[in-house]
């Protein structure tokens, strides 16, 4: 039967057939399973911001909607307000030039 003892050499055939003890061994495995839980980690973080960058840009595509519905809004309410002021104008010169005396006076 095998026993397991600190210092009894066995191969390892995915390290170059180096001789490796059973403790060197586990620590191999330790640093393989931190090394494969980071990446399953980033890979996770990765993932997750993919999502945000995909809300982001329906969120930004949203924004620049809304302000072109914003700009052609303000653009007919400042037509609209240099009409008024241009009627403004027409009706007080009318107003002047009918009256002899100006007001007030």
């Amino acid at each position: 039967m095998w026993s397991l003892q600190k210092k009894r050499p066995t191969i390892i055939y995915g390290f170059g057939l180096k001789m490796q003890t059973v403790e060197q061994q586990r620590h191999i495995l330790k640093m393989l399973e931190k090394s494969l839980a980071r990446e399953l980690d980033m890979e996770k973080k990765l993932s997750e911001s993919r999502n945000i960058e995909e809300e982001l840009k329906k969120k930004l595509c949203f924004a620049e909607h809304e302000l072109s519905q914003m700009e052609e809004e303000a653009e007919g309410v400042l037509g609209r307000l240099f009409e008024a002021e241009i009627a403004a104008e027409v009706t007080y010169g009318n107003f002047k030039g009918n009256n002899a005396a100006p007001p007030n006076s």
